[in-house]
C-alpha cells in the first residue's frame, strides 16, 4: 500500500487547513495500524532477535507491507513523514530511550500526537482520542468539532458499557464477544484486549495475558464467581471471544507463558 499517494487521494476530496488534515492523518494512521503486542513479551523468551527487528523496523511509505507497530517506529517512519508530505506544518520527533511521539506547532501552540498509547485501538473503536494534545482544554475541545466533521469519534465508553451490560457476568462477557466480532478492532490483539480491558471491570479472576512461542496470544478468562471459561485468542483472521471448557482452561494455563 503506497499510504501517502492513498491518504492524499482522501484529502483531496475535503476542503481542509493543515492543522485539520493533520487530525485526518493522525485518525486514518490509527485505523491501518496497531501496536505490536509481540514486544511486551520478547523479554519472557529470551527473544534478542526479535526484539531487535521489531524495535530496529522502517516502514517504506510507498510500500506498506505491516500493519504493526511500535511507539519509535509509528512516530518516525509513518506520523512525521506523513504530516510533512502532506502539510505544511512544523513537526517534530520527539525520542528518549523508552518512547517517541510527534509535536506539531500550529500558529505558536505545539500539540503532542501520540498515538500508541492507546489511540491506535481507541480511533477503531470510533473513541475519543486522548494523545492528541495540547495540554489547554479550551484548544483540546477544537479537536472534537473537526472530528465531528470528519465523521469520527462518535462513541464513549459509557456507550460500549451499555452495550456490554447483561444480567450475570458471563452475559457480559458474552456481549462483549459480539461486540468484538462487528467492530474493527478483531483484527490483532492489542486491539482487542483494549476492548476487553475497557469493559471487564471486576468479572474475571485471572487477568494475565498469555503466549506461546510462536506468540499466539489469550487471555484467559475465569468469570468470577460463575463457573464459566472464556478465551481471547485468535481464530482464522480474527480475534474472538470464545467460550471452553474448564479443562481446555487449565490446559492452556499450564502449556502457555503469562506475563
Amino acid at each position: 500500500m503506497n499510504i501517502i499517494e492513498k491518504l492524499d487521494n482522501e484529502l483531496s476530496g475535503i476542503h481542509l487547513d493543515d492543522f485539520e488534515k493533520a487530525r485526518y492523518i493522525y485518525l486514518r494512521c490509527c485505523e491501518i495500524f496497531s501496536f505490536d503486542y509481540r514486544w511486551f513479551f520478547t523479554d519472557l523468551f529470551n527473544d534478542d532477535k526479535l526484539h531487535r527487528k521489531i524495535i530496529n523496523k522502517e516502514f517504506d511509505l510507498e510500500n506498506i507491507d505491516d500493519e504493526l507497530v511500535i511507539c519509535h517506529s509509528f512516530s518516525k517512519y509513518i506520523l512525521k513523514p506523513l504530516i510533512e508530505n502532506l502539510t505544511n506544518l512544523d513537526c517534530h520527533l520527539i525520542k528518549n530511550v523508552t518512547h517517541s511521539f510527534v509535536e506539531i506547532n500550529y500558529y505558536g501552540q505545539n500539540w503532542k500526537l501520540d498515538a500508541t498509547m492507546g489511540d491506535l485501538a481507541r480511533v477503531k473503536l470510533a473513541l475519543p482520542t486522548k494523545g492528541f494534545t495540547s495540554g489547554i482544554d479550551d484548544y483540546d475541545l477544537e479537536v472534537d468539532e473537526i472530528d465531528l466533521n470528519l465523521g469520527f469519534c462518535d462513541m464513549t465508553e459509557d456507550d460500549y458499557s451499555r452495550e456490554s451490560l447483561g444480567n450475570s457476568f458471563t452475559d457480559s462477557i458474552e456481549n462483549i464477544g459480539h461486540i468484538l466480532k462487528n467492530s474493527k478492532a478483531k483484527y490483532h490483539f492489542s486491539d482487542a484486549l483494549f476492548l476487553y480491558d475497557m469493559l471487564v471491570n471486576a468479572y474475571s479472576e485471572d487477568n494475565n495475558t498469555y503466549a506461546d512461542r510462536d506468540y499466539n496470544f489469550h487471555r484467559l478468562i475465569d468469570v468470577y464467581h460463575e463457573d464459566s471459561f472464556f478465551d481471547l485468542s485468535k481464530y482464522g483472521d480474527e480475534y474472538c471471544l470464545k467460550r471452553i471448557r474448564y479443562d481446555e482452561y487449565k490446559q492452556l494455563t499450564k502449556s502457555l507463558i503469562y506475563k
